[in-house]
């Protein structure tokens, strides 16, 4: 950090009023009831109507103030007076300090209904106090004119006409309108990094719009501040508001509301003579959520004062929080962050400098610009109160971001000094507010609404189908009576409606389906709903698709409500249902880089868990890829993405029912996605263009990238597996099979014949059971009138097991295959399964369940499942040298074709150039010359800017040389016609010029003033390698415009096997992709025209934040637009038999007390929980598999296996033949109670089992369409 820095940040003048923390106050409304405000003194009346109001309420019944107490006025050093309550005496720890009897406190209650029909509901300021007050306000105004005690006018005493004296412009939202203008461009305007938000808003959003306020009415408006002001929620209490704030050691008192009674004011510690008595606004006892974010950035909006330390400040756009606090010692300021919320690594660390720099910089600069555009001959523009005001918290701010910035450097040069001022009489600072122009990662939050959704997202109309608490989240579906549109939610965010399913799904399939030549395999992962399925089985060349999906209760609802079949018939769809990090591990080897498409729904969140020591989720789906593959993210993921694969592309698609736009983010190692030609595979859609009947191919493209391995230091990737001599993890599968249409007869001795044939074909080793006593079951068998609803077939393998419920009348099998070794032959078991019973309509998926530690096949099969770790990315060393570009001839060439970008005529350039009469400027030259340029502006460098100096002699000079370029613009774009259009940054040009020219772009008034809204800036560099501060200027540039049509594009160009790189950035809705794909081949062919070898090529174009929509009006899409009948076939002929739940249980290892129950103890819980109703038929235990066991009982109710992996995990496969939700729940309430909390359940899955392709349970089945919902309940509660 340089030495100017080591100059206050806050350059306040001489002049400024310094407010005392104990000022003014204002209530904002919370959940509790504990706020205060402040009251300036009227100067007329010194302080007697405060003693009034405390004298009058000693004297009402009930009423009380603590004599021991005095209002006093208090002086600031500025010369403001407020009241303070201070105490005259010792007054003891819970003393009644005031009481307030409830008839004298004005509320919200109001006798007329009607006034508040048409208030916002939920609406933060409370209206109906603020129209109480206003009545009494006006009454005591009318009538105190004519009565002798004005007072007597209302049942409230002094306290209304105390409120009348109240002067406005206490806090931001009364300031005048340009004041209100100035404090919102100082906090950022609509780019606002810096507490508060809503800084001004209170009097036109909240009360002329939710309260519907009239905005001619004054007093109305006065009386709606006050209560936003001065209120505890929506109470108005006399005396109340006079207690002032400050926290720490100085909060020494507490209130109490009770409704209909009174309100009181009561000592929470001992209080001694002199001492003020304060409340807090932020950390009552009762402030409740206040306590977690509101500090002194709202207190400032609530109250219009800077508090004293101790204080909170919340960056929430930084992404931190910290507590200040004043040591009494040595008056050192202590910072506290927020958990976890202070930088750690030493990137972390120079991320957080760079975001609290940044924001630094744009406030000293911004306090110059304010300065010079507002204070006219000494006398500010905006009311003296409102400019004291704003620059005293622009002080307090910058200070406490200096003391986080302190407080994560390690060096004390580093260090900010704070509180020093250095500042002239016109605003400007010896800082040095200039840019550095290094390299900032984008920290633009992209995720911003784009349309006002409002009122669509409350589903006015929409009723619920169902609403359920699956084991995992809160699943929801409701219907629209007009259109029927049907919606599915998880925890009360929309996922999906069908009006705009096409937007979704169709773009992360088809679209990125465009940048492969052949699709025969994909993944997706997280499309539950089974929509992503029916677009992917489109395609014709398709050999497999795979689903990784937790929560098959998501599937099975869907099937019901939106008719989308997971085809689990289908022997081209895989489901693997469960979690994801064992999911991958169990994927086969020769899955691992075969995949054509990888599309993910997952959260961040999800994405970041671990599968391995060394690779999250996100890694790992990006191994399944092969080397042309494409992935998929929904989403802002490009960073992430662009970190992972050579190729990134950002597709963007506003005007989306529902949900306004959405983002997808794609990546590949191959698929050059700016370059390569679209794909057009014939697949049909509803929305999504065919690609011949694009009018641009680049129509949905948003940003683009190709990204250097080498450069990310990716490419120190161990391909080497680990040789693991221990096993750690253990995970099985469970291959659920309905063998349905059998050829075979179905009796228990050919069935098992069977699947042992197919056994042996895979060789599989069958093993017995123990058939020592201690293993046996100590129940009742049932008795001979209990005669099994159907028969199991039961074999056990070292490699796993297999049960086969046998239905004869129905020719239907249902078959379990759990395995948890010999995983690469458990499909193919089976298959063989289903071929040996000859099944003509076969239904598979697949459970992740435990595993079985040492098993027979570990050792041989560890290397041939789970993730198979190769280096896909470029990886070869760049030819570049770092060698000055030197070709003139190339160098005007550039220009002269870059310069056709711009969508223009006769237009005024600017040319930033080296230094007049040593430099030569070609840009110059090449700009006189175009035919497209009426007027070129040249500026040339400062020759003194070259010579070394200290600190502050650079900064003088940077400023100076900043204020004549400033000069030298404004003379040559004159006062009238159009502005500047182009801005070219010469190969000359040195870097000081650069950091100024930033400067001058990023002032507002310079560039409303000077430049066009169209407009470009071009940079060319000489030395691409060693001048990167160009690139980065660019950038931070882009960064500044913010929204779209923002472009940043870059060049590389050889020539000659010489490198130089063409920067532009272009705000400019004309300026598309195709304009910036035209101009890479007019470079090229224009370059290469003298026989060099030379090429140019796009590497990047980044936009910018997406553009609101003002015209929103989607197009929308019917669930009757895709193919419902051959679901509602299916639902039509599903028959569910019973129910399988799948429960896996872990060790609750927290509690040191637990150990694993032995193999007895698990055989008698499977045997008391099985037995029941109607007694147990057969109980076999298994002990020769591993280190665990397997237990597989028979019983009146059903079945169930026990699978223990030797252990921590253990698995429950139940069956019941009464598949509702009542009997499963008993049961495992009946088992949870045995294992008596030892075991905690982490993963669940039901399903029914049955034929006609069973999906749904038999209390599914009275859903007959959306006409058959009797009871309409709203899907969003709008009361």
């Amino acid at each position: 950090m340089g030495e100017g820095w080591k100059r206050v940040f806050l350059c306040l003048a001489a002049s400024l009023v310094v407010v005392n923390a104990d000022k003014a106050k204002r209530a904002v409304p919370n959940d509790a009831a504990d706020l205060t405000s402040d009251h300036t003194v009227p100067k007329t009346d010194g302080d007697s109507s405060a003693v009034l109001l405390t004298k009058w309420l000693d004297s009402v019944e009930g009423g009380f103030f603590d004599a021991r107490q005095e209002v006093k006025a208090v002086v600031t050093a500025g010369g403001s007076t407020f009241h303070g309550i201070f105490a005259k005496e010792f007054i003891a720890k819970d003393s009644l300090l005031a009481q307030i009897p409830w008839e004298f406190i004005v509320n919200d209650e109001e006798s007329d209904e009607s006034l508040s029909e048409n208030d916002v509901e939920g609406a933060v300021l409370k209206c109906g106090t603020a129209r109480n007050l206003a009545r009494e306000m006006k009454q005591v105004q009318t009538l105190g004119k004519y009565i002798k005690d004005p007072h007597s006018a209302s049942k409230y005493g002094p306290y209304i006409q105390y409120l009348l004296d109240q002067p406005l412009g206490a806090i931001p939202s009364e300031w005048s309108v340009k004041g209100k203008a100035m404090l919102n461009e100082l906090l950022g305007g609509s780019r606002r990094r810096i507490p508060p938000s809503y800084a001004t808003t209170w009097l036109e959003e909240d009360w002329f719009d939710e309260c519907n306020g009239d905005p001619k009415d004054d007093l109305g408006s006065k009386a709606a501040m006050i209560v936003v002001s001065r209120a505890d929620d929506d109470l108005l209490v006399p005396v109340y508001d006079m207690y002032n704030h400050r926290n720490g050691k100085w909060y020494n008192s507490h209130t109490k509301v009770t409704r209909g009674v009174n309100y009181q004011m009561t000592a929470r510690r001992d209080i001694q003579p002199g001492e003020q008595i304060y409340n807090s606004y932020n950390m009552c006892d009762t402030c409740g959520g206040r306590k977690d974010t509101y500090g002194t950035g709202e207190i400032f909006r609530d109250y219009g004062f800077v508090e004293d330390f101790p204080q909170r400040w919340n960056f929430e756009d930084l992404e931190f929080m910290i507590d200040l606090s004043e040591s009494e010692e040595d008056g050192e300021i202590e910072v506290v962050w927020a958990s976890g919320e202070k930088p750690k690594t030493e990137e972390d660390k120079e991320g957080k400098k760079r975001s609290i720099m940044r924001e630094i910089r744009r406030l000293v600069k911004k306090r110059g610009e304010l300065w010079k555009s507002n204070l006219k001959d000494g006398k500010s523009t905006i009311p003296d109160k409102e400019w004291s005001d704003i620059w005293e918290y622009h002080q307090s701010i910058v200070n406490a971001l200096a003391y986080a910035f302190n407080d994560i450097v390690e060096e004390d040069s580093e260090k900010i000094p704070v509180d020093q001022v250095s500042c002239t009489a016109d605003g400007v600072c010896d800082i040095n507010y200039f840019h550095e122009l290094n390299e900032e990662k984008d920290s633009t939050k992209y995720n911003v609404q784009t349309c006002n959704n409002k009122e669509i997202m409350r589903f006015p109309d929409y009723f619920m189908l169902e609403g359920l608490k699956t084991h995992y989240q809160q699943l929801n579906f409701a219907f629209s009576q007009e259109d029927g549109d049907i919606c599915m939610d998880l925890e009360d965010t929309v996922q999906i409606c069908s009006s705009y399913r096409p937007h979704y799904h169709e773009f992360s399939s088809h679209f990125a389906a465009r940048f492969v030549d052949n699709v025969k395999n994909v993944v997706f992962v997280g499309g539950g709903d089974s929509m992503m399925l029916h677009e992917v089985l489109k395609y014709p060349s398709l050999e497999k698709v795979v689903g990784l999906e937790l929560d098959q209760v998501v599937v099975r609802k869907s099937f019901k409500y939106f008719h989308t079949q997971p085809h689990f018939d289908n022997d081209k769809v895989e489901w693997w249902f469960g979690d994801a990090t064992k999911s991958l591990l169990l994927l086969p080897k020769d899955y691992w880089g075969s995949f054509d498409l990888v599309i993910v729904d997952l959260s961040e969140t999800v994405m970041a868990f671990s599968v391995t020591e060394e690779l999250d989720v996100f890694d790992a789906l990006a191994l399944l890829l092969n080397p042309d593959g494409v992935m998929v993210k929904n989403e802002h993921y490009m960073d992430t993405m662009s970190e992972t694969f050579d190729y990134t592309l950002q597709v963007y698609l506003d005007q989306n029912p529902k949900i306004c736009s959405q983002c997808m983010i794609f990546g590949s190692n191959k698929a050059d996605f700016f370059h390569k030609p679209l794909v057009e595979h014939g697949v049909e859609t509803l929305l999504l263009e065919p690609v011949n009947e694009l009018e641009d191919e680049y129509k949905y493209f948003h940003d683009v990238r190709r990204n250097d391995a080498m450069k990310q230091g990716k490419c120190n990737l161990n391909t080497q597996k680990k040789n693991e001599t221990e096993q750690k993890k253990s995970a099985g599968l469970l291959h659920i099979l309905d063998a349905e249409d059998l050829g075979v007869s179905l009796d228990k001795e050919t069935v098992e014949k069977a699947i042992l044939a197919a056994a042996k074909k895979i060789g599989f080793t069958k093993i017995e059971p123990n058939n020592d006593k201690i293993y046996a079951s100590a129940k009742t068998k049932a008795d001979g009138n209990d005669e099994p609803k159907s028969t199991m077939v039961n074999l056990v393998f070292e490699e796993g097991y297999v049960t086969a419920r046998i239905y004869p009348e129905y020719k239907y099998a249902a078959v379990d295959l759990g395995v948890w070794g010999s995983f690469q032959n458990g499909d193919e078991f089976r298959k063989l399964i289903a071929e040996e019973l000859k099944t003509k309509t076969p239904s598979f998926f697949r459970v992740v369940v435990g595993g079985m530690f040492n098993s027979t096949t570990w050792e041989q099969e560890k290397d041939l499942i789970g993730p198979q770790v190769v280096q896909q990315r470029n990886c070869e060393e760049s030819t570049k040298n770092d060698n000055e570009f030197t070709d003139d001839i190339a160098k005007r060439t550039i220009i002269d074709e870059a310069i056709n970008v711009v969508d223009d005529q006769d237009f005024i350039a600017v040319v930033f150039c080296g230094i007049e009469g040593v430099d030569e400027c070609l840009g110059l030259d090449v700009l006189k010359e175009h035919t497209m340029v009426s007027k070129v502006i040249p500026v040339w460098a400062y020759p003194e800017l070259s010579s070394t100096g200290d600190k502050e002699e650079y900064v003088a000079k940077m400023t100076k040389c900043e204020s004549e370029v400033v000069g030298t613009l404004i003379e040559g774009r004159g006062f009238d016609g159009d502005g500047i259009v182009a801005i070219v940054l010469d190969g000359s040009a040195p870097y000081e010029m650069g950091i100024i020219l930033h400067s001058i772009l990023t002032v507002d008034e310079h560039r409303d003033h000077l430049i066009e809204d169209d407009h470009y800036v071009l940079s060319l560099s000489n030395n691409p390698q060693s001048e990167k501060w160009r690139v980065n200027l660019l950038e931070i540039y882009r960064q500044h415009l913010l929204y779209d049509p923002v472009k940043f594009a870059n060049y590389d160009i050889t020539v000659g096997g010489a490198s130089t790189g063409l920067a532009i950035v272009s705000y400019h809705a004309g300026t598309v992709f195709s304009i910036f794909k035209s101009l890479e081949d007019n470079l090229t062919k224009r370059l290469a025209s003298s026989g060099v070898e030379a090429s140019a090529e796009v590497t990047a174009i980044t936009g910018g934040l997406f553009q609101y929509q003002h015209d929103f009006d989607p197009q929308e899409f019917l669930q009757e637009e895709y193919p419902e009948e051959p679901g509602k076939e299916q639902w039509k002929d599903q028959k569910s038999f019973g129910r399988k739940t799948v429960v896996q249980y872990e060790l609750d290892t927290e509690k040191e007390s637990n150990s694993m129950f032995d193999e007895q103890a698990f055989v008698q819980l499977v045997d008391s929980t099985i037995t029941g109703k109607g007694g147990i038929f057969d109980l076999q235990t298994y002990t020769d598999v591993g280190d665990g066991l397997v237990i597989i009982a028979d019983g009146a109710i059903g079945s169930v296996i026990l699978v223990w992996d030797g252990r921590e995990h253990v698995d429950l496969n139940i069956f019941l033949h009464d598949d509702t939700e009542l009997e499963i729940t008993e049961f495992l309430a009946k088992f949870e109670k045995l294992v008596d909390s030892k075991l905690n359940m982490t993963l669940r899955d039901d399903f029914p089992r049955g034929i006609g392709r069973v999906m749904n349970f038999q209390e599914d089945m009275t859903y007959n369409g959306i006409d058959s919902v009797s009871k309409r309940e709203p899907y969003v509660d709008l009361d």
